[in-house]
């Protein structure tokens, strides 16, 4: 087996860190949405944590997959993972804060933009 380019490696090092992390953010901060719900504390300080975590995680991992290598681009899908494990919760959080029309708006959003992904990996591999 040939081996791969040192760019490549070092590529694919920084997403698996990348996925992992923000995988693991992303579940910390369904646990803190999940602790306002269960009424454990005020609803509205998870909710505002819940919100701002997941807007730095989506900048994130957004910013992360677009500044990559354009030719390696579809096949860095993986970076994205975090955004949408948390977007339900994003959406419920500001659900709680009061912006109903913002959530749903979010939610249709982040679920679009799953399937378009989702979308793009598969034609991808056909090529």
């Amino acid at each position: 087996m040939a081996q791969a380019p040192e760019e490549l490696r070092k590529l694919v090092r920084r997403d698996v860190t990348v996925l992992s992390v923000g995988s693991l953010v992303a579940i910390w901060l369904a646990g803190v949405e999940l602790v306002g719900h269960l009424g454990l504390v005020d609803s509205k300080k998870p909710a505002t944590i819940v919100v701002a975590g997941s807007a730095v995680l989506c900048s994130v991992c957004l910013v992360w997959w677009a500044s990559g290598p354009r030719r390696w681009m579809r096949d860095r899908y993986m970076v994205l993972i975090p955004v949408f494990i948390v977007a339900p919760f994003a959406a419920l959080a500001l659900y709680d804060l009061g912006s109903p029309f913002v959530a749903i708006l979010f939610s249709a959003a982040f679920g679009f933009g799953a399937a378009i992904a989702a979308g793009l990996a598969v034609a991808s591999r056909r090529d």
